[in-house]
């Protein structure tokens, strides 16, 4: 896990840390502070979580483009670190893990993010055409994960999305 931790503790923005679990954030006028804390193991659907330590509640949405990229990119490091283990364990990154990450930082990711979180294996979800670069990105990181996925065009405005 120190690729991940390196990575944080090398930010502009890292302000300091808390028993290697919780790193801390800060920009310059100190309105906003992120945290990003290891609290899990490879089978949780999110092992790194986020959060503010200010009284302003935010979505990640909501957050600065560095710690979006920041975020993701500890979260990748974290994935492709324990890809060999997760293989051996029959263990696949979740679905909402993988979304969410497809999501954060892209044009119309919240939307399609809010519209999709809920999906699971064997089921199908209708979306408007407008979504499908976003799509087959999701499409492209489940498959790396070893799901079965497609994408059928049910209509001139709309495709079926199917995890297997």
């Amino acid at each position: 896990m120190e690729k991940e931790k390196d990575t944080l503790r090398n930010h502009r923005y890292f302000a300091g840390e808390e028993k290697e679990e919780k790193f801390y954030f800060t920009i310059e006028n100190k309105k906003y502070l992120y945290v990003i804390d290891f609290n899990g193991s490879i089978e949780k659907n999110f092992p790194i979580r986020w959060g503010t330590d200010t009284v302003t509640i935010l979505e990640i949405w909501d957050t600065h483009d560095w710690f979006k990229q920041l975020y993701t990119n500890v979260n990748e490091i974290y994935f492709q670190r324990n890809r060999i283990r997760m293989i051996t364990n029959n263990i696949k990154r979740s679905i909402q893990n993988t979304l969410f990450f497809t999501c954060v930082g892209e044009d119309k990711g919240e939307e399609l993010y809010k519209m999709m979180y809920k999906i699971n294996q064997n089921r199908m979800k209708r979306i408007d055409k407008k979504y499908l670069p976003l799509l087959y990105s999701f499409k492209e990181k489940l498959e790396h994960e070893r799901y079965c996925v497609s994408i059928k065009e049910e209509n001139r405005s709309s495709v079926l999305f199917r995890i297997y």
